[in-house]
């Protein structure tokens, strides 16, 4: 029996730095503005920023070089994903992309690019 428990306030700032300190492994993200769309006809929407993409997901070859996400119309995910990137875009405002390559856990790496083979699927959108 340990005779000095750790107090909870000390766990709970220990885990959150150890969360700090443990990020994905492939990860894309980016804060940005969208500067182009593009839909088309084998049910994609693809999304490009004006940052780069940080630790995009190794499939994401296009999410790399083009700063580009895709998202699905046909599911209510994505078509609300794409309402949050009309709505920035008509504002003006800048949004918080994730990819699915954050979440390796939940999606392996064969469903980080389920959509379009070279570009990373978005895992969600914040408008800011």
């Amino acid at each position: 029996m340990n005779a000095h428990p750790v107090p909870p306030r000390l766990t709970l700032v220990f885990g959150f730095c150890l969360g700090l300190l443990a990020g994905p492994a492939q990860a894309g993200h980016v804060y940005g503005h969208v500067v182009s769309l593009l839909a088309d006809e084998s049910d994609s929407y693809f999304v490009y920023l004006d940052q780069p993409v940080a630790n995009p997901a190794a499939c994401g070859t296009q999410t790399a070089s083009a700063n580009r996400f895709v998202v699905q119309p046909s599911t209510p995910g994505g078509q609300a994903q794409i309402a949050t990137v009309l709505e920035a875009m008509a504002l003006g405002r800048p949004l918080w992309v994730v990819g699915r390559g954050d979440f390796p856990a939940s999606y392996p790496a064969s469903a980080q690019c389920n959509i379009w083979p070279d570009t990373e699927s978005v895992n969600y959108i914040q408008m800011q």
